[in-house]
């Protein structure tokens, strides 16, 4: 939620503590300031700072905070439909789920087991899939090496699987890493021959 605000420019309202700056769209204004968020820094444009006329931060607002409540389930949107703040609304937003939900977990875990390699250079495709593991390992749901390595050999397309197939029968189970696997599978679409070691 917090990148896709930043991309609309409307997370200065989320970090803003008055209703006296704007959002953080580049062309608006000449003024920045500096607040710190969750320890990262975001540049807030304050264009509105010394105005009376705060039509457009309030339509900044309204903007952010319909933006979060479209982005929240049925079931939890009535109870912050009365909310006029961005900000308070994050903050309760916050308060209310502070960790990352069983369901996100379960979907990243749906991903990292579906993981399927096209056939093509397989570096990037692993790539993406230790990005999965690591968001699993972050939220606490980690996945022992041999069971990564395990998910990646059931991906191998058959064009591979002899290769792969003859180097477990050489070096069992014991050598079977996630790295060693992720290797294998490079050199067998590379046409090049790897041993376990």
């Amino acid at each position: 939620m917090t990148d896709y605000l930043s991309y609309l420019g409307l997370w200065g309202y989320v970090v803003d503590t008055s209703e006296d700056t704007a959002d953080l769209s580049p062309d608006i204004g000449n003024y920045t300031t500096k607040t710190t968020v969750d320890s990262t820094t975001t540049t807030v444009v304050d264009n509105l700072r010394h105005s009376t006329d705060n039509r457009q931060w309030n339509k900044g607002n309204a903007q952010a905070l319909a933006t979060i409540q479209l982005r929240l389930a049925d079931s939890i949107r009535s109870k912050y439909e009365d909310k006029t703040s961005t900000r308070e609304t994050w903050e309760i937003l916050t308060k209310d789920y502070p960790e990352t939900t069983v369901p996100i977990i379960f979907a990243e875990f749906k991903k990292a087991i579906a993981f399927k390699l096209s056939g093509g250079d397989p570096a990037p495709e692993f790539a993406t899939q230790d990005q999965r593991y690591a968001d699993l390992d972050r939220n606490g749901c980690a996945l022992s090496d041999f069971v990564r390595a395990m998910i990646n050999v059931a991906v191998v397309p058959q064009k591979w699987e002899t290769t792969v197939q003859q180097n477990f029968n050489v070096s069992g189970t014991e050598k079977l890493t996630l790295e060693s696997v992720n290797k294998l599978i490079i050199a067998a679409h590379q046409n090049k021959q790897y041993i376990f070691n």
